[in-house]
């Protein structure tokens, strides 16, 4: 079975059927040369399981030992030895090598340093890696203590000796912080530190081993990260725009701080139940808004849009908010969860009630005009003897009539 033989072969030839063709050769050399010098074969190979195999396809390291058996005066005989599946152990030592290999090429990147630091010396051994990192001259290979701190950016030092006293004190063995270094030159660059310490039968430090790694690059991304979240919040703030999610299975609605803001919830506010986010619908608009939550969760829509009226729990004002939002399902049509952004629409409502009103008004006096355009035109006619007298007496009262209104808009 370990050679990948459900049954077992009949003759050499076929018991090395599925042994990798590049191990072979390799095989046979080490077997010609035990026959030679007459000491012991070792060899390792691959094996890979045929498709009737139970572990068809995979590939198996085997470790094969044995002795060169003779017979009288001298001819070979036969083998003698064991056969062990070293897969684990190989699987093992080639993810070490990786390993190694990555860290070789980290250091030369300029990323990781190793160091050991004795601290009764005060002496620090430290590999090229590390001295890169630190802006060391190259080929340095020893530093010490009172040198790394000249290197310590000065808003970090008390902070790292804290930490150095407090591990000590405390027999700390694994230890992990990040600080700021100043470069030859006065570049900034953070270094992430984890080193493991060795203590005597006293609990005194006496020897301090780890890895310096360069995460200049990361705490950069993390600040951009954060200034833009803050950026986004006060516009958030300042545009009275939010997002949130609601939960369907918990009843739970998160809130960006935007979100909590255009509600007028107190600072700080990240989430409340959907019982309590209903409470802020004007009521004269909860009936329809839940009517169009239910029709789009019984027709499974993937977006929802709406308009209503809040009203803002701080200060009890009435704002008008759109909401859009993504619904997910599960098995079933079940709905999952909501994810939208509520924008405060409160100013354009107002402009397009406005509208309206003007719009409104307009034709209500353009209707009175015309009106009263006819009876001027029936009366005129009525009281004229001629064509030419009919349109001489119009054109005056509608002047006249066109006069007052000039008056009547001035005033």
């Amino acid at each position: 079975m370990m050679h990948g033989h459900v049954v077992p072969p009949t003759s050499i030839k076929a018991s090395r059927r599925f042994i990798n063709r590049d191990d072979l050769v390799r095989m046979d050399a080490a077997l010609a040369k035990a026959k030679r010098t007459g000491g012991g074969w070792k060899v390792e190979y691959r094996v890979v399981h045929p498709t009737s195999h139970p572990l068809a396809g995979e590939t198996r390291w085997i470790e094969v030992e044995s002795s060169l058996v003779r017979k009288p005066p001298g001819s070979l005989g036969g083998l003698l030895g064991v056969t062990r599946d070293i897969t684990a152990r190989k699987m093992a030592e080639q993810a070490l090598a990786e390993r190694d290999t990555q860290l070789a090429l980290a250091g030369r990147t300029a990323l990781v340093g190793s160091f050991a630091f004795d601290v009764a010396s005060g002496r620090m051994q430290i590999s090229p890696g590390y001295a890169t990192i630190h802006g060391l001259p190259e080929g340095t290979i020893e530093t010490t203590r009172a040198e790394w701190r000249t290197r310590i950016h000065p808003d970090d030092l008390l902070r790292l000796e804290a930490i150095a006293q407090n591990d000590t004190a405390s027999q700390t063995r694994e230890n992990f912080c990040e600080y700021r270094i100043i470069r030859p030159g006065g570049e900034v660059r953070w270094i992430e530190s984890r080193a493991v310490t060795s203590y005597n039968s006293e609990g005194s430090a006496q020897r301090i081993v780890g890895a310096d790694i360069d995460v200049t690059e990361r705490r950069r991304a993390e600040e951009a990260l954060f200034e833009r979240n803050a950026q986004l919040e006060l516009a958030s703030k300042i545009g009275r725009v939010g997002s949130f999610t609601a939960d369907f299975t918990t009843g739970i609605v998160r809130l960006s701080p935007g979100c909590a803001t255009l509600y007028g919830l107190p600072e700080g506010t990240l989430e409340i139940s959907r019982r309590d986010a209903r409470a802020h619908l004007h009521p004269e608009d909860l009936d329809r808004v839940e009517a169009l939550r239910n029709r789009a969760l019984a027709e499974q829509r993937r977006e929802l849009i709406a308009q209503f009226r809040i009203v803002r729990a701080d200060n009890g004002e009435i704002r008008w908010v759109e909401s859009r939002s993504l619904i997910s399902y599960g098995e079933g049509g079940r709905p999952l969860r909501v994810i939208g952004v509520g924008i405060d629409v409160t100013d354009r409502k107002l402009a397009e009630d406005h509208k309206s009103f003007l719009i409104s008004e307009l034709d209500h006096r353009v209707k009175n005009t015309l009106a009263c355009i006819a009876v001027i035109v029936e009366q005129t006619r009525a009281g004229s003897s001629s064509m030419d007298e009919f349109l001489k007496v119009l054109q005056g009262r509608i002047q006249s009539l066109a006069n007052t209104h000039t008056l009547l808009s001035v005033n």
